[in-house]
């Protein structure tokens, strides 16, 4: 197969890929339209709504995650055991780091 060849065969491809790629972003935008309206409606019946052969529909809450620096909390430690620093609990509270997990949408699919 020549260069050439070779060429328009990926242009094919990229040209087909690219058609694909715009059709999946279509379906994914109308996916989470639906998404927003089932949010809406669901949170409206109270955040859970379980149609029998169909699906079980629920909010789950936003919430707060908290991790910790392994490393800080393992020196802050090391720290309070050479020292005998009573006040180790107001460090280790300061190497606390939080995230927040938006409410999302659950759907299962009955079998």
């Amino acid at each position: 197969m020549t260069d050439d060849t070779q060429i328009q065969l990926i242009q094919s491809i990229i040209s087909e890929y690219y058609e694909i790629q715009s059709e999946l972003d279509a379906l994914e935008y109308m996916q989470g339209e639906l998404r927003q309206r089932l949010t809406v409606s669901t949170k409206a019946l109270g955040g859970r709504v379980q149609i029998q052969g169909l699906a079980t529909v629920s909010l789950i809450p936003s919430s707060e995650s908290h991790s910790y620096d392994t490393k800080l909390i393992d020196a802050l430690l090391a720290d309070a055991v050479a020292d005998g620093d009573i006040h180790t609990a107001q460090r280790i509270t300061h190497a606390r780091k939080s995230s927040l997990r938006k409410e999302s949408l659950r759907i299962m699919r009955d079998k």
